[in-house]
Parts: C-alpha cells; sequence; structure tokens
C-alpha cells in the first residue's frame, strides 16, 4: 500500500512539476517584456515610455507582426523558413514595376509573388525531400539574385507610386496589423490549419500514421506565410518609398529571434501561439529603440541582440523534438 501511495505522490509530483514548467514558459515572455520594459524606462528616466517614443515603436513592429503572424504557421511544423528578406524584396520590386502603370497592382502583386516564393520552398520540402532550411535558402538567393538584376538593368529607380503615398500613416500601419493578428489567432487556435500544424510539430510520425494529409497542410502553412508577407512587403514599400537591393536585407534573421525570445521553440510544435509571436515583436522593437536611446551604436547592438538569441534559445529551445526539424 505504501508503495502504491509512494508511486502515486511521484507521479503527482512529475505532473505538477511538468505543469509549473509549462506555466513559466508561458509567463516568460511577458515576464520578459516587463523586466526590459522597466529595467530601460528607469535608465532613460521616461523617456522609452514616452508616447512618441511607444508611437515609434509600435510603427517599427507593425510590419514585423504582420509578418511573423504567418510564420508561425510555418515554424509551429517545425520548419524553418530563411526566404523571408528574399520574398521581401523580389515582391517588392515587381509590384514596384508593375505598380508603374496601375498603383492598385501593388497589393496584390506583393501578396502573389510572396506566396509563390513560399509555395516554392513548400514543393521543394515535399517533392525533393529537402530540409525547408535548406530549400528556403535557396529561393532566398534566387529571389535576391533576380531582383537585383532586374534593379540593375533599369534606368529609373522603383519608387512607390504616388497615389499610396497617402497610406504612409500609423493608423494605417496599426489597422493593418490587428486585422492580420485576428486572421491568424482565429485560424490558429480555431481551425484544423493551426491545430494540425502544430501536431506535425510535436510528433511528424503519429500525424502521418493517422492519415492526415501533411503535404496538403504543409502547402496551406506556407501559403499563408507567402499572404502575411506580402502584406508586410507592401506595408514596407509604403514606409520605404521605394525599393534598393537591400530591401528585406536580414528581416528572416530579425523573425526567427522575435519568435523565440517570444517564447516560441524553433521545433514547432504545441507551444506555438500568435500571443507569443506578438510579445516577441513587442520585446524586438522596444529592445532595439531603448537600445539606441542609451547611446548603444549598431554592432554592440548586434552584439546584444545575438547574445539575448544564445540565451533565448537555451532556455526555450526543444531538445526533444530536435529530430523534427526537417
Amino acid at each position: 500500500m505504501k508503495e502504491n501511495k509512494n508511486a502515486v505522490s511521484a507521479e503527482s509530483f512529475n505532473f505538477n512539476g511538468l505543469r509549473n514548467n509549462e506555466m513559466v514558459q508561458k509567463l516568460l515572455p511577458f515576464l520578459g517584456l516587463f523586466i526590459v520594459v522597466t529595467v530601460f524606462s528607469i535608465i532613460t528616466k521616461g523617456q522609452a515610455i514616452s508616447m512618441s517614443n511607444i508611437s515609434i515603436i509600435l510603427l517599427q513592429s507593425c510590419i514585423y507582426m504582420v509578418a511573423v503572424m504567418g510564420v508561425t504557421f510555418t515554424i509551429s511544423q517545425g520548419n524553418m523558413d530563411m526566404s523571408l528578406g528574399g520574398a521581401i524584396v523580389a515582391s517588392c520590386m515587381a509590384a514596384g514595376i508593375l505598380g508603374e502603370s496601375s498603383p492598385w497592382l501593388v497589393l496584390p502583386i506583393c501578396i502573389v509573388v510572396s506566396i509563390i516564393c513560399e509555395l516554392i520552398v513548400a514543393l521543394i520540402h515535399i517533392y525533393l525531400n529537402i530540409p525547408t532550411i535548406i530549400g528556403s535558402f535557396i529561393v532566398m538567393y534566387l529571389a535576391k539574385g533576380i531582383a537585383s538584376t532586374v534593379m540593375l538593368n533599369r534606368s529609373a529607380n522603383i519608387v512607390l507610386p504616388n497615389a499610396l503615398k497617402g497610406l504612409d500613416h500609423n493608423y494605417f500601419y496599426c489597422t493593418v496589423a490587428v486585422v492580420v493578428i485576428i486572421v491568424s489567432y482565429i485560424l490558429s487556435e480555431y481551425t484544423k490549419l493551426g491545430k494540425i500544424n502544430r501536431a506535425i510539430g510535436a510528433n511528424q510520425s503519429a500525424v502521418e500514421a493517422s492519415g492526415v494529409p501533411m503535404n496538403k497542410y504543409k502547402l496551406l502553412a506556407f501559403g499563408y506565410s507567402g499572404f502575411t508577407l506580402g502584406i508586410a512587403s507592401f506595408l514596407m514599400f509604403i514606409r520605404s518609398v521605394g525599393v534598393t537591393a537591400k530591401t528585406g536585407m536580414g528581416f528572416e534573421t530579425n523573425a526567427i529571434l522575435i519568435l523565440v525570445i517570444g517564447g516560441i521553440s524553433l521545433t514547432g510544435g504545441s507551444n506555438v501561439r500568435v500571443i507569443k509571436a506578438v510579445i516577441g515583436c513587442l520585446l524586438f522593437t522596444f529592445l532595439d529603440n531603448a537600445l539606441i536611446l542609451v547611446g548603444v551604436n549598431s554592432t554592440e547592438v548586434g552584439l546584444i541582440k545575438g547574445l539575448i538569441f544564445l540565451a533565448a534559445v537555451a532556455v526555450g529551445f526543444d531538445r526533444k523534438s530536435m529530430t523534427y526539424i526537417v
């Protein structure tokens, strides 16, 4: 009897420990945001949380928020996507050129080109049996190469059509971001797409054995990622008012850092949540902005980001699921 009681107690202890660990992981991004905001508010004597600075932070975070909403669907499967920067410059380039004849083509072209880039990554992965991280690097370099070649051979710069310049306003960026976040949350939490994506990341073999058409859901995830990335490209085009070969540079690494410091595991699975991506965006942009306010130069900012990335991965990386990074 005593052995049974001890067994039950040990089992209860393990269960409570697991539950407490999960609770800590859920609260960690919020705690991190609170600590960072508090510390830099004190250091900058309130300047970091002034209304003008908060407005800048929200503006800076909107583009990333829109883009990473779609990335949460691919990362939840355990699929790493490094093609984002290439897709952005290619979509902005194509939209800018075609937008010269009709400004209203800019948004659709941004979305279509981004979806095509993301679907190519998925197709390389599915039909050539290549990990998505490799396929996405291929697409990134191809997209950047094509965009750079086209822009070098043009006599005129690619600029935003005048008819769209009126959209360059905080209210527009924030409204688009809120709508995309709401749609992404609904898709993630209340549809098969979100639930099966997380199941694939948690245990791909089990999902495959259950008869779920995984390739279909992989294509849908990358298609949605392309859709939100296209909207983000449109917002970036409006904000920058033009396209250069450097457009979108480093975007993919920043997106991954946002997800990681938001508490999302790179192996995907059940811990991937839209709200974590939102918190990660706010934390990333606030930290980036606050470091500049206190006088940290760009080189040191990169070093600090690297250390934060290392710490976040060390704490949140799901080592048991490493075999599912595909």
